[in-house]
């Protein structure tokens, strides 16, 4: 099943609400079909949310930005479904605006952030 920002990845019975970037969710089959993710558990309070990424790659950048002051994972996720962390620093060394102007859209002390964290890897 698919909702707006995750599926529910029926794993043996079990469901598990797995929160997607919208480019990944998009890539997502259907019910029925076979889905690997590379998964991410965030805990806080009383809150347990999974996080997928289809590799893991995009799951250790994912974990980058989290880290980063001011960026959650809904951030996040979608920072790394954007670009790789590679892709962004080819995109700051050869001023690629598209890439660039996609990560100021969440806002430009948290992309200041993520650029200077990217930037300094």
């Amino acid at each position: 099943m698919k909702g707006e920002k995750f599926i529910i990845l029926d794993v043996s019975g079990v469901g598990y609400k797995i929160f997607l970037s919208r480019k990944n969710l998009l890539k997502a089959p259907g019910i029925g079909g076979d889905f690997e993710v590379f998964c991410f558990l965030n805990i806080r309070d009383d809150i347990r949310e999974l996080y997928g990424f289809l590799s893991y790659k995009e799951l250790e950048f994912f974990e980058i930005l989290n880290d980063i002051s001011g960026i959650g994972p809904k951030t996040a996720i979608e920072i790394a479904s954007i670009a790789t962390s590679e892709e962004i620093k080819t995109a700051i060394k050869n001023n690629d605006k598209k890439i660039i102007e996609e990560i100021f859209e969440i806002g430009k002390k948290k992309a200041q952030a993520i650029i200077s964290t990217i930037s300094n890897d």
